[in-house]
């Protein structure tokens, strides 16, 4: 199973999910929380899906690239869908 090691930010991903009113900070928090690990699954092409949690508690989906050795590049980000908090809270079952 694949894991997020780093993330590399550019400007252009950060103003992207910021218009989803998401922080670079919460999606860091979702891809590195020790405490509700995220679910990574393979998306299209070379993307990949992570379903997570803030510390806050907000459940966020974040599509991520993989570059190298664990490091991912953000594509977007925004709040889980009812089907979506499902899935994740179901994925160790």
């Amino acid at each position: 199973m694949k894991t997020v090691s780093s993330i590399k930010w550019t400007d252009k991903s950060i103003e992207h999910i910021a218009r989803h009113a998401i922080a670079p900070q919460e999606v860091e928090e979702v891809c590195f929380n020790e405490d509700d690990s995220p679910f990574i699954r393979s998306g299209k092409g070379n993307l990949h899906y992570v379903f997570g949690k803030t510390h806050a508690g907000r459940f966020l989906f974040v599509v991520v690239k993989f570059i190298r050795h664990g490091g991912v590049s953000v594509v977007t980000a925004r709040d889980m869908n009812e089907w979506e908090k499902k899935y994740f809270m179901k994925r160790g079952k």
